[in-house]
This record gives structure tokens, sequence and C-alpha cells, in this order.
């Protein structure tokens, strides 16, 4: 299934929050275990009188157990950063978007319709009468417009206008 527009758009990035609160949650635990099991489990290993082929089994075992939840941490660790740093990242863009696709293109009188796959179709004015209202609203010169602009304000075109047009 292909993510839609719409999807994109309306997606609620608050559960992506409470993710990122929860690993680090998950990372300050295995922060702890770490250190328990360095400064408790392999330090008492180290530091214990055995002798024989079990002695050496389980300082080894040992070693290696508290090596692991030592990564375990490190890679938690790696996983939550990458989502504290990309969701508000996220959410500046989910917002820049419902702003340009509703507030920037309504106010110019561009519509902008979901066609799936991620994609959108643009409509823009087509009447005399619909460009001069748009105009008003904005500081655009006069003709029509272009698909395809990123910025806030539409690229003018001395031509007649398409519609519709992809936006890309």
């Amino acid at each position: 299934m292909a993510l839609t527009f719409t999807d994109l758009v309306e997606v609620d990035l608050d559960k992506l929050g409470t993710a990122v609160s929860e690993w680090k949650k998950t990372v300050d635990r295995l922060k702890t275990s770490a250190e328990n099991a360095h400064k408790g489990m392999q330090a008492k290993s180290d530091s214990a009188q055995w002798a024989g082929v079990n002695a050496t089994v389980t300082r080894e075992f040992i070693a290696k157990t508290a090596k692991e939840v030592s990564d375990l941490h490190a890679e938690a660790n790696s996983i939550y950063r990458v989502l504290a740093d990309g969701h508000p990242e996220l959410v500046s863009l989910q917002k820049q978007v419902k702003d340009a696709a509703g507030k920037d293109a309504s106010a110019l009188g561009v519509r902008v319709n979901d066609i799936g796959d991620g994609k959108v179709v643009c409509i823009f004015p087509t009447s005399a009468a619909t460009r001069t209202s748009a105009r008003r609203n904005s500081s655009t010169p006069s003709g029509s417009w272009r698909t395809g602009s990123t910025g806030s304000s539409p690229t003018p075109r001395r031509s007649t206008p398409r519609s519709p047009g992809p936006c890309a």
C-alpha cells in the first residue's frame, strides 16, 4: 500500500513524540543496567578467587554478557538520537506542507488535490476574475501561474493557464 499525500499530512506525529520519550526511558534503564553489569557482575567476577576450567569459562561468559548489555545500550541510544532528531524536523515539515497546501495555495485560489502515491494535482485559477482576486491577496504580478513552484508564491508566466497540472 502506497502512502498518499493526505496520509503524510494527517499522520499523528504526537505518537512519534511518545515513542521518543519511551526510547529515552529505555536508554536510561539500559545505561543503568550496563553500569551495574560492569561495576557489579563483572567486578565481582574479576575479583573472585575462582580456579579451574569453570572459573575461566564463567569469567569469559560474564565479560561477554556485560559487553552485550553495553552494546545494547549503545544501539538503543543511537535509535533514540535518530528519533529525537527526526521528530521535530518532521513536525516542522508537516506544518510547512499544511500551510503551503492549505493556507498559501488557498489564498492564491489554487486547489491541491491528492491523487495517490504521494502525488498531488494543483488546480490553478482559470478565470480572469479568479486570477484578479487571487492577485489582490498576493504580490504576484499579472499573468497566470506555472505548476511546480517551490516557494510560498507562484512563479509568474505570461501565457494561457493550464488546469489541472501536477505540482512537483
